[in-house]
């Protein structure tokens, strides 16, 4: 049987010789293998009746003419989601291996762009913003690369919902990455360009309700993040889930003028009151610029309730300058909303790191702390400090250490950096 050969859908508006009018009519039309060429024109419900989410089939390419150029505007179109949060509430839904590139997507009322529960595919050379959710919602995909997209001003409708234990929490980032069972979760994220988020410019996590054991693989290289109005990055290894396995990856970006922080990363912050138990996330983070955030970074082994989760972390080679708090800030278990944290860790190694214009103490390390009175035991940091330039305020140490609630502990590997060692209990600070 001969093989079907691959076809090219015209779209245009505007051309009288162009086939389909409608992105939607055109997308309706093609299989795995075709490209779909959208020309210059901005295409909406009112303009050219697009029905969304457009589904980009398995295999299939919608090419823009470029950024500015092919514009699909969603007029406030699709709704917020939470739990879960829905890919169908998108401008594009992207089928198996399918790939977007050279589009303007703006003002969704959910998220930009999503993937098909599990789909791999490639997002390349498009402008996202002014959704009112995510920018790009990813949900338990194989394998996507995001790659030389311009990201602005997502999060429009300042969704700020509910947890269910009570706690408020943003959505509207423009990348959020819910891991799911039964796939890879993997995905590179590189020479992008974000800015002002209403929450965080990423959120990569295992969300709400996914089973035990997720897998989750990111690299975040080389790209500019600023100007969101919480976190630069949030990572957190488990939301509900146990025994989760996570690696990420920050290497060779520009993280800057970020409300909060610049990095904030946990292996275990229940949203839910279910414990978590051994999970492990795998950070390394090398070469960043950390300029003007609240805090650098701030590291994390599990929040309660949590017991014998993991953080190992490497920061290497990194600028952290111009933070109004702590370079790098490091807890190993936080007792918190009432519920234990018991035994859970963070390994860190510090190397060849420069902070300077530090508001407070540059690298701050605890053992436990509570949010109020909650159970808090045999938390710890086990801390190697090699070569870092640290410039401290006048009178204050460049390294503090303090193991926290009796029971909990910081370890220094030696040869360790001039530090000071303090007693008592410094309270936990959000």
């Amino acid at each position: 049987m001969p093989l079907l050969m691959p076809h090219l859908l015209y779209v245009s508006p505007t051309d009288s010789v162009a086939p389909f009018s409608s992105i939607n009519a055109a997308l309706l039309r093609a299989v795995g293998g075709d490209t779909v060429l959208v020309g210059p024109g901005r295409y909406s419900p009112s303009q050219t009746q697009e029905h969304f989410p457009l589904y980009v089939p398995p295999g299939v390419t919608l090419m823009g003419a470029g950024q500015g150029e092919s514009f699909i505007d969603g007029e406030g179109a699709m709704e917020l989601s939470l739990r879960p949060v829905q890919e169908g509430q998108s401008l594009i839904l992207l089928g198996h291996r399918s790939t977007l590139t050279g589009f303007t997507l703006a003002k969704g009322g959910g998220n930009g762009i999503a993937n098909q529960a599990g789909a791999s595919g490639l997002i390349l050379r498009n402008e996202i913003r002014e959704h009112g959710q995510h920018g790009i919602l990813l949900s338990g995909p194989q394998e996507v690369v995001i790659k030389d997209n311009i990201f602005l001003n997502n999060g429009t409708r300042r969704f700020a919902p509910t947890t269910p234990r009570g706690t408020h929490a943003r959505q509207g980032h423009h990348i959020f990455l819910q891991a799911r069972g039964g796939v890879a979760n993997r995905v590179l994220i590189t020479d992008n360009t974000m800015t002002r988020a209403f929450a965080d410019a990423l959120a990569l996590v295992v969300f709400f309700d996914e089973p035990e054991g997720i897998s989750m693989q990111v690299s975040v290289i080389n790209n500019l993040i600023e100007q969101s109005e919480r976190r630069g990055l949030t990572i957190t290894g488990s939301f509900s889930s146990s025994h989760v396995r996570a690696a990420i990856e920050v290497r060779r970006n520009v993280i800057r003028d970020n409300r909060e922080s610049g990095i904030a990363a946990q292996a275990a912050r229940p949203l839910i009151t279910t414990q978590i138990v051994d999970s492990h996330l795998r950070l390394d983070i090398h070469d960043n610029e950390y300029r003007n955030n609240g805090e650098g970074i701030a590291l994390y082994g599990g929040f309660g309730p949590a017991t014998d989760n993991l953080l190992d972390a490497t920061l290497v080679g990194n600028l952290i300058t111009g933070t109004k708090s702590h370079g790098v800030r490091i807890i190993g278990g936080v007792g918190f909303g009432g519920h234990a944290a018991h035994r859970n860790r963070v390994r860190a190694l510090i190397g060849r790191n420069r902070m300077e214009d530090i508001g407070e103490t540059p690298i701050f390390v605890q053992g436990g702390a509570a949010e109020g009175q909650e159970d808090v035991q045999d938390n710890e940091v086990l801390l190697h400090t090699l070569e870092n330039e640290l410039h401290a305020l006048p009178g204050k140490a460049s390294i503090l250490i303090n193991d926290g609630l009796a029971g909990n502990a910081v370890h220094l590997e030696d040869p360790a950096q001039p530090h000071e060692r303090v007693g008592g209990v410094i309270p936990y600070r959000v």
